[in-house]
Order: C-alpha cells, then structure tokens, then sequence
C-alpha cells in the first residue's frame, strides 16, 4: 500500500536534482514550466513522478548528446527508485506480483542474450547490452510497482499523451521552419535521427500507440469519461503528425489496428471505412493526387535498398543459423558477407545504413534479433509478440463478457500491440532493442497496464474462486 509522500525533505531532494540537471543541460528555458509542475507535484507526488520521468526518458533525451542524456536518465531513475523504496522499502513479501507468463518471457529474453555472448567475438560489445536490458527491465519493474490501484492506470496514460503532444509541438515547429514545405522538411533530413528531437520511424511509433488508444476511446459505445470531441480532436493532431513524419511503416501498421479495434468495438463505423476506401482508392491513378502519392510515400523506392539489406542479412544467417553473430553484432559482420562490389551503388547505401545506427541494420525486428542472437533471438522475436497478443486477448474475452469499463483501454492496447508487430516487419526498432529506452520503453509501458490489469483481473479472480 502507498503512502502519500509529505517528506518535504524529498521534495527538496528532487528540485535540487532537475534544477542541477537543468544547469548541466543549459536547458535554462525550461525552469519555469519545470517549477510549476514540482510546484503541484508536492500535493500529488506519484502522479507527477510516472508522467515527469517518462515524458523526460522518452522525449528529453532524444535530442541530446550522450552525457546530457545520461543525466536525465540517471536523474530519473533514481527518482523511481527512491520512491520505490520510500514505499516498500526492504519487505520483498510487499512488492507487486508479476503473471508467471511475464517473469518467463523477460527470463527467456535473458537468457537468450547470456546463451549468445557465449558465442560472440564481440563479448565486450555484448556484455553492454546485457546490461542494458537489465536495467531497462528493472525500470519497467520500478514503474509497473507504481500502478498500486486502477486509478493509477490514468497517470501512465496522462503520461503517454503528454509525450505525444509534446512530439506534436516539436513537428509543428520543424513544419514551420520549413515554410509549411512538407516535401523538403523529409528530404532534407531534419527528421532524421541526431538533427533533433525526432526520429521519425521512432516517432512512428510512438504516435501508432497513442492513436490506437485514442480511437478505441472514441468508437467504444460505454466509454463516457472524457468528451468523444476532445478525444477527435487529440486523434486528429496525432494523425497529423504522423502523415507529416512520412513514416511509411507507421502509416501501413496503424492501418490494421484500427481495423482490428472496429471489428471489435463497432462494426458499423469499420462497414463506413471499408466503403470510404473504396470510393476513394480510384484517386490513386488520377492525377493531381496520382503524384503527389507517389512522391509523399516515395512508391518508386518502397523496395530499393531494402533487397540490398535482406541480400546481405541472408548471406549472414546462412553462416550463423543457430547462434548469429552476438548482441548487436551485427553490423560488424556485414561487409564479410556483402555481395556487392566496394563503391557500387548497392555498397555506399549499406554503408550508410551500417555507420547510420548502432544496431539493428536489418530494418526488420525479426531478423534483428535472429542475425544477433541465432535462433533462439528469433524465437524470443515470436515469443514477445504471442505473450502481449494472448495476454490482451485473455483480457478482452474476460471485460467484454462482464462489460468491464476497462474494455476500451485493453481493446486499444491490443491494437497498439498489432501495430508495432506489424510494423516490426519493416523496422526493427520499437518492441525489443536491449532497452534503449527511446524506442523500447512506449511498447512496455502499455504493456504493463496490461500485465497489471491481467493481474488484477485474471489472476487474483483465480485465487478468489
């Protein structure tokens, strides 16, 4: 059980803590909202903890060099972890239970990582992301301990349309610097990882989780608790955003979460759709609007680099099957096994893809984790997925036949899981990257309103019965 926090001296602890960190970061310009908000955070101080240091994790550090970011993430970790304490201190008997389907899926995870270094000529290379991971689960652990009652499933959820809103404001910016030139702000790459807040396939993302909560929000007949014209109008900014980061991965996978969510929640509304579509779809081969498709989802290059990528990830898994390359490896075993010739057009765009990101340069999750870590990273790459569906699926069966007000919200988390998995075809980035918060921590944070309320309602119901 929580307590409420009335230790000024805490209070104290943390404002000197962001304050110093706003210092470091010569963030100056954000003292003043950061004030106001500590400011209420003194009255309800879990609230403003689980929004705070998410919005900070997920968006603040996007844009920032290595030891800024390092002094967020630390900052924020170790707020969760004082309130951790703070609440439950050393009694383990107190701490939150976990569904054993969740302790076994992370312990796989795990082991799967272990399994592979003992493998891999980059052990160094490995041995960091193992850590990683484990840090990445014990704050997802941290947080899931802060959702002691339903109630407390609305700050996780605050949290993550405050993260959306603020991606929203900073695309709207770029926009505006762009004089309203769509087309130039992607070519010009000012979307593109390391030039500002946003990377758009992370960014991608993120907006397909909140759009798919949202729109469960608004067709689902008993949800009443927020007007359906916010909730429109909170949908249509996102939507927004995300046509204007040109994500094509994250367009196509919202696509089947919102037909998933109609089929369940209201047919009449997925009949509408289908027929908009098809009234449409000629739009396609006419034109003003024929080219301007084309040049916005950039149809004449939807497979160009991609069969040079799955080319050379072949030629890797076709040497290492079983036990692939190691954490994160992988890019360092792609010019031993590249089938183009050294300056050809094929090898100057692997290259960039190669020094682009740190890992994950086979664009498919999929494949990432199995060119990393063998066979059992493409079982664990299967295995995330199949636990979150059934899991969700186990929930939905169980709301929608006791009509449980939460139905709605576990009805869009599943859409928002379908979504990611789907889009997990294209990129790699978003369910499982050895916790890079950026991308990983927006999939797990649903998934542990999932796991808490699959707890609450599955779980402790069988031990009632």
């Amino acid at each position: 059980m929580f307590y409420t926090l009335s230790n000024k001296n805490y209070f104290l602890l943390i404002s000197l803590s962001v304050l110093i960190t706003l210092v470091l970061l010569e963030q100056l310009i954000l003292l003043i909202p950061i004030l106001f908000l500590i400011f209420f955070a003194y009255k309800q101080p879990k609230s403003f903890l689980i929004i705070l240091s998410f919005v900070a994790l997920i968006t603040l550090t996007s844009g920032m060099g290595e030891g800024q970011r390092l002094i967020v993430q630390v900052l924020a970790i170790t707020s969760l972890f004082l309130f951790f304490i703070y609440n439950y201190s050393l009694d383990f008997t107190k701490y939150p239970k976990v569904p054993i389907q969740i302790l076994y899926l992370v312990s796989f995870i795990i082991f799967t990582i272990v399994f592979s270094l003992l493998f891999t000529d980059y052990l160094d290379i490995g041995i960091a992301q193992l850590i990683r991971s484990l840090i990445f689960f014990l704050i997802l652990y941290l947080y899931y301990s802060m959702i002691s009652d339903y109630s407390d499933i609305k700050y996780f959820l605050y949290a993550l349309f405050f993260g959306a809103l603020f991606y929203f404001i900073i695309i709207s910016y770029e926009v505006v610097k762009a004089d309203f030139d769509i087309i130039y702000l992607n070519q010009s790459l000012i979307l593109e990882e390391g030039s500002s807040f946003i990377h758009r396939n992370a960014i991608g993302g993120f907006f397909s989780i909140a759009i798919s909560i949202g729109i469960a929000f608004l067709v689902s007949p008993n949800f009443n608790r927020v007007p359906k014209k916010y909730i429109s109008l909170f949908v249509f900014f996102l939507m927004s955003g995300l046509i204007l980061t040109n994500s094509r991965a994250a367009i196509l996978s919202i696509l089947f979460s919102v037909l998933f969510i109609l089929f369940n929640a209201n047919k009449t509304v997925l009949k509408y759709l289908i027929l908009s579509i098809l009234f449409l779809l000629p739009l396609l081969w006419i034109n003003p609007f024929a080219e301007t498709i084309d040049l916005y989802f950039r149809l004449d290059r939807v497979a160009t680099g991609r069969d040079f990528i799955l080319e050379t990830v072949f030629n890797i898994l076709s040497k290492n099957p079983l036990i692939g390359i190691g954490p994160a490896a992988t890019k360092f075993e792609f010019y031993n096994n590249l089938p183009y010739l050294i300056g050809s057009p094929q090898e100057l765009f692997l290259r960039k893809v190669v020094n682009q990101i740190e890992f994950g340069q086979s664009h498919n999750f999929y494949f990432f984790l199995y060119t990393d870590l063998g066979i059992l990273g493409f079982v664990t790459s299967i295995l995330i997925p199949y636990t979150f569906l059934k899991t969700g699926n186990r929930l939905l069966k169980e709301t929608r036949q006791n009509n449980n007000v939460y139905y709605p919200l576990i009805l869009g988390i599943q859409g928002a899981g379908i979504s990611l998995f789907v889009r997990g075809l294209f990129e790699w980035a978003g369910i499982f990257s050895y916790g890079t918060i950026t991308y990983d921590l927006p999939f797990w944070w649903i998934f542990s309103i999932l796991i808490f309320l699959y707890q609450k309602i599955i779980v402790e119901k069988q031990k009632i019965l």
